[in-house]
C-alpha cells in the first residue's frame, strides 16, 4: 500500500541560506516549492495551490504581510493555511496575525516539521465517528 502523498508546502523566503536550511529540515515531511520574495510567492501560490504556506515577514519589495493579504484576496486561496516564520519584533508578528497569517513561529524554531504537521492536522476536519 502506497503512503499518502506529502502535503505541498510553499516556502516564501528571501534569504538563500535560510531556504537551504528549510529544504533540509522540511523535505522529509513535505513536498517543497520555494519562492524568493513576496511577488514570486503570490504567483507560486496561485500556480501550485499549496496545502500550507510558510511566509517570511521581512522581505524586500513585497513583504510577508502584504503577500499574505494578496493571497487572502485570491478566490480559492482565501482559506489557505499561512504560517509566518520570522525573527521580526512582536509588534510586526501581531500585525501579521491581524492581516491574515494563521500562526506565527519565532525563528529559530524547534521541531519545525512537527509544528507544521500539528498545525495542518488541527485545521483538518474531524473524521466522522465510527459506529
Amino acid at each position: 500500500m502506497k503512503p499518502p502523498p506529502k502535503p505541498l508546502l510553499l516556502v516564501i523566503e528571501d534569504d538563500e541560506d535560510t531556504r537551504g536550511i528549510l529544504d533540509q529540515e522540511l523535505s522529509q515531511s513535505f513536498q517543497l516549492v520555494f519562492a524568493r520574495d513576496g511577488r514570486e510567492g503570490v504567483r507560486a501560490a496561485i500556480f501550485h495551490r499549496p496545502n500550507l504556506i510558510l511566509m517570511d515577514l521581512i522581505m524586500p519589495a513585497i513583504d510577508g504581510i502584504s503577500a499574505t493579504e494578496m493571497i487572502r484576496s485570491i478566490k480559492g486561496l482565501h482559506d489557505c493555511a499561512i504560517v509566518a516564520l520570522t525573527a521580526a519584533p512582536e509588534e510586526y508578528q501581531r500585525r501579521a496575525l491581524e492581516r491574515g497569517c494563521d500562526l506565527v513561529i519565532q525563528k529559530p524554531a524547534d521541531d519545525l516539521p512537527g509544528q507544521l504537521q500539528r498545525f495542518l492536522a488541527s485545521r483538518s476536519p474531524e473524521p466522522p465517528p465510527t459506529a
